[in-house]
């Protein structure tokens, strides 16, 4: 079997619940542990719980990188990538979210048989009790993520696993992307006509915490999504596909509780 690597950051306002099963998730793969690296990137100062746990559990961690001060999620995923080692393929999640037992043979499978150089899957987005909330379907042919990516992006940035080349091809993590650097990673790699694929079956539970939408519908991140879109629209001359975009503004400029509200509709 291939040597594979995950990479997963925490920081101090992180649960400690939510990592322990997050790392005992993938040390559970079916894919077998002797043949995964954990590669942590501690993103600044943590808690007492958080520095414990990863103390008392050194030996499931491969490498352990640590930032003296927050230096957010695209910094820390790069260092990380600098440190890989002799891996084949780098599966990425956070440290709240939770792998399917056969999460790493489905995508180590999926991509040694594929053209593809990265592939998501499908999740099912569960709350801070672990309860089911929805699935989330992402598009699967070629022509279904082009146009899917034009207004969102097209893969769940947790679900994804890499061949290691396509970093040396498309490049890492825009760090001046404080939000949305998954999104213009994956422009980049359209541009490129790199292949990106999914998996249509639900291969991550994806925790949906309490201020999940208020992040995700704010301004400053949509602004980097508002960027990707247009570039990738330019790019492709889909212009049919403003209006999208722009109800996208529209609803991040709404109070919180009312942009969640239409988040909600439109992912349902």
């Amino acid at each position: 079997m291939e040597k594979i690597a995950f990479i997963i950051t925490v920081y101090k306002k992180d649960n400690p619940v939510f990592f322990k099963e997050s790392i005992d998730s993938i040390i559970n793969q079916n894919y077998g542990f002797d043949n995964i690296n954990i590669y942590l990137g501690v993103d600044g100062e943590l808690t007492d719980e958080l520095n414990e746990y990863i103390l008392k559990n050194q030996s499931k961690f491969y490498k352990i990188v640590r930032n003296t001060e927050n230096k957010g999620l695209a910094f820390t995923l790069n260092r990380l990538i600098e440190v890989l080692e002799d891996e084949v393929y780098v599966f990425r999640m956070d440290s709240d979210d939770v792998c399917t037992v056969n999460r790493v043979t489905e995508q180590v499978n999926f991509l040694a048989s594929s053209e593809a150089l990265i592939v998501g899957s499908n999740l099912i987005e569960i709350d801070e009790n672990g309860s089911k909330i929805r699935e989330k379907k992402m598009p699967i042919s070629n022509k279904e993520i082009v146009n899917y990516s034009i207004s969102r992006s097209p893969l769940n940035h947790p679900t994804v696993a890499f061949k290691k080349v396509f970093f040396d091809k498309v490049g890492v993590y825009n760090e001046s992307f404080i939000k949305a650097q998954d999104y213009e990673l994956w422009a980049r790699a359209l541009k490129k006509e790199i292949v990106i694929a999914n998996i249509s079956s639900p291969l991550l539970y994806f925790r949906i915490t309490k201020d999940y939408l208020t992040k995700r519908n704010s301004v400053s991140n949509f602004f980097n999504e508002f960027k990707v879109s247009i570039s990738l629209m330019n790019h492709y001359r889909k212009y049919i596909q403003l209006p999208k975009i722009l109800t996208k503004l529209l609803i991040r400029l709404m109070p919180p509780v009312i942009g969640a509200y239409f988040y909600n509709k439109v992912r349902n």
